[in-house]
């Protein structure tokens, strides 16, 4: 690690930003909102103990005491330095609403904004295609603040960059630190939607040359498409190459790179089971109260590993698309507009929620260009067990539970919800990096996404 330099303050070290993406804010409208030292500090903690400690020891020869209780006592478990960090925004901010607006509505969605929040600045752009989907809903309806009082969840940009100070009582620690600092901000994103793509910033200083290098460092082979420099454009090859390695596409038709990914390791995807299941509900005249049968269009026909087809075999299922990220629910479409099945999605162990976990895989976005990287895989899904339940909703008001099981609880006999499949469990292994390199490795996958290069380490 290069050195740092001997600063006039031994107790203060400054590292100013450039932000690439915007960072979705929920506090968005505050002056000055941008990064939370709240949520940095707590990362770079992180960051220090998990990652370069075992991928870079030696960085720390050089001053081991910093590793010493002064400045990194435990605290309920955690290593927790003893520093603060102190963020400004600099210049005005770009505000960005993310979702769909009819194309001829945009102009007007904009002027209303602007004038709900009294803003200081008419600096409001729009992304229309993103994988962010949550206020889509708001702003459609320009219904910016809901009846629980929860304020639409805005991109902020600060084109001037952000500066974050270190402060510590230990002289020369804040310096160590933010040289440090710079290389977490490279392999880190922040706020909601992080690992999409939102919420990127580097060092300012420091080129994509500089950046590449780093990042391939700490993760291995990476995958890069250069675009226009242009946000738009960035996040809709976002969304969409992201959508291809989980789910694939329907106009043009392409499967999920993660489904043929594990065909070729014999696994069949969740996806057959569910509907063969949910077939066989929908279709027994006991709980078909309406004219509801599952489309029959090809994007949601089953498919299996062979062109053959086989409807019926869903030996070796597996709940593939956990691997990629938890969902609470699916939902598939009817021949009927008005109705749609939604499937909910629980852990098996009593039936718990869904906790969220870390993605296995970061975007990240430099400039013009974006970046598909393989990052840690939470250990605790592989052979992971899930229930899942089918409910039914109609003109977008969810029923109650279709089939349950009768028990008796106290002398009383009660209904409990039966799951359509039961205790499906996730792959017991998952190499995201090979994974990545299948989906996006031309020269291994002739079929493979295109436009993307392969930068490694070793390159």
């Amino acid at each position: 690690m290069p050195t740092a330099p001997t600063a006039d303050n031994p107790y203060s070290f400054s590292v100013k930003l450039k932000q690439h993406t915007p960072l979705i804010h929920f506090q968005w409208q505050q002056e000055g909102a941008t990064l939370r030292a709240s949520e940095l500090k707590p990362k770079l903690d992180k960051f220090i103990w998990e990652v370069l400690m075992k991928q870079k020891p030696d960085w720390f020869e050089e001053k081991p005491t910093f590793l010493g209780k002064e400045c990194f006592p435990e605290i309920q478990g955690h290593k927790s330095g003893t520093f603060t960090v102190h963020i400004k925004a600099i210049g005005k901010p770009t505000y960005y609403l993310i979702g769909y607006i009819k194309g001829d509505k945009v102009h007007e969605t904009k002027q209303d904004f602007i004038r709900e929040f009294n803003l200081p600045t008419n600096d409001v752009k729009h992304i229309s295609i993103a994988p962010f989907f949550a206020e889509n809903e708001k702003l459609r309806n320009l219904n910016w603040v809901s009846k629980e009082g929860n304020i639409i969840k805005v991109g902020v940009m600060w084109k001037d960059g952000v500066e974050v100070v270190f402060r510590s009582m230990v002289p020369d620690f804040s310096s160590w630190l933010g040289k440090i600092a710079e290389y977490f901000f490279c392999v880190e994103n922040f706020a909601t939607r992080q690992s999409k793509g939102f919420g990127c910033f580097t060092p300012d200083s420091w080129t994509q040359s500089n950046f590449e290098t780093v990042v391939t460092q700490f993760f291995g082979s990476i995958f890069k498409k250069k675009l226009q420099n242009n946000l738009t454009e960035i996040f809709k090859a976002i969304h969409g190459d992201y959508q291809l390695l989980k789910a694939g596409r329907n106009d043009p038709y392409q499967k999920s790179y993660l489904f043929l990914y594990f065909c070729d390791k014999n696994i069949r995807w969740e996806k057959r089971i569910i509907k063969k299941s949910m077939k066989m509900i929908i279709d027994n005249p006991i709980y078909r109260t309406f004219n509801d049968s599952l489309e029959s269009k090809r994007e949601l026909a089953p498919i299996d590993c062979q062109e053959e087809n086989n409807w019926q075999s869903v030996q070796n299922s597996k709940y593939v698309r956990a691997l990629l990220g938890l969902a609470e629910t699916n939902e598939y479409l009817t021949s009927n507009r008005d109705i749609k099945y939604i499937i909910n999605i629980k852990a098996s162990a009593n039936n718990s929620e869904i906790t969220r976990m870390q993605s296995s895989i970061l975007v990240k976005v430099f400039s013009d260009s974006i970046y598909f990287i393989p990052n840690k895989l939470e250990p605790e899904i592989l052979n992971k067990k899930f229930n899942f339940f089918l409910r039914k909703k109609y003109k977008n008001k969810l029923d109650d539970a279709i089939i349950f099981d009768k028990i008796k609880s106290n002398g009383k006999e009660e209904k409990r919800e039966r799951p359509i499949v039961r205790e499906l469990q996730v792959p017991n292994e998952f190499n995201v990096a090979d994974f990545l390199d299948f989906a996006f490795n031309s020269s291994r996958n002739k079929e493979a996404i295109k436009d993307y290069i392969t930068l490694s380490a070793h390159a």
